[in-house]
């Protein structure tokens, strides 16, 4: 999710501007900026290879949101009501000077408004959320619509995709099943409150947040509530499954292990900041970050009993989920900094800050 917003009268969200979006593919790191840029790193060394617009002194456009890779392609969103297909190696990327014709990507294709959450792939197809209120099913090799679904709000969250199904929330406080073929709706599920990032399948049981700031468990057959926990506050991104647990994070600082077949607590872990991001996973570790006024924190904990095993504060808050890929933890500020920390200590291996 790459998202900021303020609230407006009784409560109304608003966006404002973007956060960072990261991705790691296996040589590579990706990260969109505030600031209308993409960046390509090298995953080893930080190095850049490559920026979108790519030219000193270009005019950036609205900014890029969240990425995914797959089939060789990157594919991410826009403020700019855009989502692209980027090939990462062509080779016009790494030009100082580009011809104002120049194509850098293999298609973009516009919905009604922004598109913030990241597309999900399966196969030769994606499906997408817009701030039209729309869920979008796209040609991945075209980047022509095959079918649309409305709903009553923004579509901010990815959506999961299983066999002929694709599941996705929606402002609207609703999650939707559709038939990943033709769009047509299989059921809903009513929460109490907006449903602004990604539901995590796991045995027949989808497990999401919502704004209500709780963690709800539904049947991902029938659309059925299982169970359903209360936090403190939002529960803004996705959680992760943990050898029958479910792990949430939540903007009331805490990050709480449930039980995945009856929402009870096995433990609490105050990490003394809101946790907005998700959380990431490794063997047996989750690894958070947190986010303040001032500064950030990246924290590893023992997935099974929720104790600290190292911490390292970062100079901005961190709001995008972090990245495991290998031995490595990507995580990505809000200036757009990206650090690479050794999973063991949180030792840093490489930063990147993008030029001013």
């Amino acid at each position: 999710m790459a998202l900021a917003f303020v609230l407006a009268g009784c409560g109304t969200i608003v966006p404002t501007s973007s956060w960072p979006g990261l991705l790691v593919t296996r040589d590579a790191v990706y990260v969109t900026t505030t600031h209308g840029k993409i960046y390509a790193l090298t995953a080893d060394t930080g190095a850049q290879q490559w920026e979108i617009p790519v030219k000193t002194g270009d005019k950036a456009a609205k900014p890029f949101t969240a990425l995914t890779f797959s089939g060789g392609s990157i594919f991410v969103g826009s403020f700019d009501n855009q989502l692209k297909a980027i090939d990462p190696t062509n080779n016009q990327l790494r030009s100082s000077d580009l011809p104002k014709d120049a194509k850098l990507e293999k298609w973009s294709f516009t919905a009604q408004d922004a598109i913030v959450g990241a597309p999900a792939v399966d196969g030769t197809r994606l499906y997408v959320g817009s701030s039209d209120r729309n869920v979008y099913a796209i040609d991945a090799t075209k980047g022509e619509k095959i079918w649309s679904f409305s709903t009553g709000n923004w579509v901010w969250a990815t959506p999961t995709v299983a066999g002929n199904r694709i599941y996705v929330g929606s402002m609207d406080h609703n999650l939707y099943c559709l038939d990943a073929a033709t769009g047509e709706l299989k059921w809903k599920y009513a929460a109490n409150g907006a449903i602004p990032a990604q539901a995590v399948l796991q045995d027949g049981v989808l497990y999401f947040g919502a704004l209500d700031g709780k963690v709800y468990a539904v049947d991902a057959e029938r659309g059925e509530k299982v169970w359903e926990f209360q936090t403190g506050n939002w529960v803004w991104s996705e959680p992760v499954i943990f050898e029958g647990a479910v792990i949430a994070t939540s903007i009331d600082h805490m990050v709480y292990s449930l039980d995945a077949r009856t929402g009870a607590k096995n433990w609490v872990y105050d990490a003394g900041s809101p946790v907005r991001a998700g959380a990431a996973l490794a063997d047996k570790t989750v690894y958070i970050v947190t986010e303040s006024s001032t500064t950030g924190q990246v924290v590893a904990l023992d997935a099974a009993q929720g104790q600290r095993q190292w911490s390292k504060v970062m100079a901005k808050g961190l709001l995008t989920t972090p990245v495991v890929a290998g031995d490595v933890l990507y995580v990505v500020d809000l200036d757009g900094r990206v650090a690479a920390l050794k999973l063991s200590d949180g030792m840093e291996l490489w930063t990147f800050a993008p030029p001013k």
